[in-house]
């Protein structure tokens, strides 16, 4: 049992340093996967992105109502005082 656990543990000198090159191509080889993942997913966006432009357009329109009926009164009471 004793052998079983110390093989377990690392070793100080056989641990590796990593390169910067190693980084550069485990980053770009992921950033490649999200890239073509995006790409993929694009198109069931879009239609979302839409709805969502649709429904903001639609709570905006009474808020500007309510600015355009809002307005001659805050006028009427600016000319009071």
């Amino acid at each position: 049992m004793k052998v079983q656990v110390e093989q377990m543990r690392p070793r100080p000198e056989t641990q590796t340093r990593t390169s910067a090159g190693d980084l550069v191509s485990e980053v770009s080889s992921l950033a490649t996967g999200a890239g073509i993942v995006l790409f993929v997913l694009a198109p069931f966006a879009l239609p979302a992105l839409a709805l969502m432009a649709v429904a903001a357009l639609a709570l905006s329109i009474p808020l500007l109502l309510g600015a355009v009926l809002a307005a001659p009164i805050l006028l009427m009471r600016r000319r009071r005082t």
